[in-house]
């Protein structure tokens, strides 16, 4: 045989088509047919390249990533009865490299909304972070840090809580219990409009679903995996948000318990939004049970 036909050195193709082509015109320089047709031998090359199933897998698994540039192909010839039955071809070309896997985008994170379930991982390492902070603080809050914590690291913990600075009643303040409550404090951040606030909530059970359009309950979750990532005070936004969850408690109590009107001078959102609060506070898987 001659020497050419163990191998073949070549531009590689654009398409598998053009590689048979290619290996077709070489292997028809190596191999004839037994057959003659008047007199003359039929060339093999399509019976023993088209269709070839090893042709097939080299161009899949290395050739096609080579596309314009120079590939070796190996032919390994079967003889049977004085012909050749069958060619097993191969390269010496390395397949390409593995593709990285395309990284998923994080979801987005934010303490308006439950935490998302892939980004679980992020939530453990925030909270890890946080939890040596708090130990090693000397802030007598830290009991009640330390109850949030061990809370959050349960899966099925109610990790909702809503700060006074979202539902203080801007607008017409507390009525009946003014001085008491106090006003609002804008470095704490900015309420809801108090009229949709009212408008949306006549009872315990519309607490939630106003809160989809008002978005008036803060996440702690999500809360403490973006303080984590975006700022260097964690410890501090932990203070910030477990005072403002105790401070609502405070003042929708002193607003419905305060003698110059109470309760019967209380619109009915607060009242509901204060007896919401109380359930949790009753129920174990919630952060409100620590207060």
């Amino acid at each position: 045989m001659h020497p050419r036909c163990p191998k073949k050195e070549f531009t590689a193709p654009q398409t598998y088509e053009e590689l048979e082509s290619v290996v077709r015109q070489w292997i028809s320089t190596c191999v004839m047919s037994r057959t003659k047709v008047r007199g003359v031998p039929v060339r093999r090359e399509r019976v023993l390249v088209n269709g070839n199933p090893t042709l097939k897998k080299i161009w899949d698994d290395v050739l096609q990533y080579y596309k314009g540039k120079k590939v070796v192909i190996m032919a390994q010839y079967v003889w049977l009865g004085g012909g050749v039955e069958q060619i097993v071809f191969s390269t010496p070309m390395p397949p390409p490299p593995p593709q990285p896997k395309p990284q998923q985008p994080a979801a987005l994170v934010w303490p308006n909304a439950p935490l998302p379930p892939s980004e679980i991982q992020r939530f453990q390492k925030a909270l890890k972070d946080l939890e040596t902070k708090a130990y090693t603080t000397t802030d007598p809050r830290r009991w009640r840090y330390l109850c949030w914590i061990e809370k959050l690291k349960k899966p099925d913990v109610d990790d909702r809580i809503i700060r006074w600075a979202r539902i203080c009643p801007k607008t017409s303040g507390a009525i009946g219990a003014a001085y008491v409550v106090g006003g609002c404090d804008p470095t704490q951040g900015t309420p809801v409009n108090q009229a949709a606030f009212e408008r949306s909530i006549r009872s315990v059970s519309d607490v939630e679903n106003a809160n989809k359009s008002l978005e008036f309950i803060t996440y702690i979750k999500p809360d403490i995996v973006v303080s984590y990532e975006m700022t260097s005070q964690q410890l501090e936004n932990l203070r910030m948000v477990t005072d403002e969850a105790g401070r609502a408690i405070d003042k929708l109590d002193f607003w419905a318990n305060n003698p110059m009107g109470g309760s019967s001078a209380m619109p009915p959102a607060y009242r509901a939004v204060k007896d919401w609060i109380m359930m949790r506070q009753k129920d174990p898987k919630s952060l409100y049970s620590c207060f």
